[in-house]
């Protein structure tokens, strides 16, 4: 299973999303991407609770087939080594990005025999 299926199948909301939302690795952050055209940015709460990220906010506007009323997200984040305090978000074109870095202290390189 991809990484951005795993965030889409622990999607926690009311609508059909799965188009809308993606994640990937590059190599010191885990990164969330979530497509929410006319979202208030001034509304928008960002937090990680219990290895979630929680995303919550309030539109400005509806776009076709995706109402922006009230979003309010939760994503189960697979890795535990988040360093929290520097987690980010940017909100640019109707992209909200949340880069969470991880923490390479707490990986462990498996050997191949």
């Amino acid at each position: 299973m991809y990484l951005s299926e795993y965030f889409i199948n622990q999607f926690n909301n009311n609508y059909e999303t799965s188009s809308r939302a993606c994640s990937y690795l590059d190599d010191d952050n885990l990164i969330v991407e979530l497509y929410a055209p006319g979202l208030d940015k001034k509304s928008v709460d960002l937090e990680i609770r219990d290895n979630k990220l929680l995303l919550k906010g309030k539109g400005k506007q509806k776009d076709k087939g995706f109402n922006l009323e009230n979003l309010d997200k939760e994503y189960l984040l697979p890795e535990k080594n988040i360093k929290v305090s520097k987690a980010s978000a940017d909100y640019d074109a109707g992209i909200l990005t949340v880069t969470l870095p991880l923490d390479k202290s707490k990986r462990s390189k498996i050997k191949l025999n």
